[in-house]
């Protein structure tokens, strides 16, 4: 026991001898911009890829925004969901509901209004129409 204290002593003297103390380091920082919400913001979840930025507010809903800053569209997932979470391309969110005791996934797609006016078309003017993009074409 006696031992013990005295060696406390000796390392509690050695410590306030002089030995360098590491120094604070000063942190810049600056506003690089700012996401305007429709309610408080509850959550955040970013895509790995940093293309979009998804906001949960406390009135439940998901605003997504680009990298660029600007509004891309929302969803209305309901106040049970307590808490978001992103797949690395943006194109799945994880939903935690906390009165569900669940996870929910949801795929996210970005549907882009074309305007044709006055281009040539065959079969009805409001049929949905998807657009497949193959990097491997050749």
């Amino acid at each position: 026991m006696l031992r013990g204290v005295v060696l406390f002593f000796l390392f509690s003297a050695l410590i306030c001898s002089g030995l360098p103390t590491p120094a604070a380091a000063t942190v810049e920082w600056s506003r690089q911009g700012v996401l305007q919400t429709d309610g408080v913001p509850v959550d955040l979840a970013v895509s790995a890829d940093g293309k979009f930025t998804f906001v949960l507010t406390d009135a439940g809903r998901v605003l997504i925004y680009s990298a660029q800053g600007q509004e891309e569209g929302s969803l209305d997932v309901g106040k049970n969901i307590i808490g978001i979470a992103s797949s690395p391309t943006g194109e799945q969110l994880f939903l935690l509901d906390g009165d569900g005791k669940a996870v929910q996934i949801v795929e996210v797609e970005f549907v882009q209004k074309i305007d044709a006016a006055g281009a040539p078309f065959k079969g009805p003017a409001e049929a949905p129409v998807v657009i497949a993009l193959f990097s491997d074409f050749q």
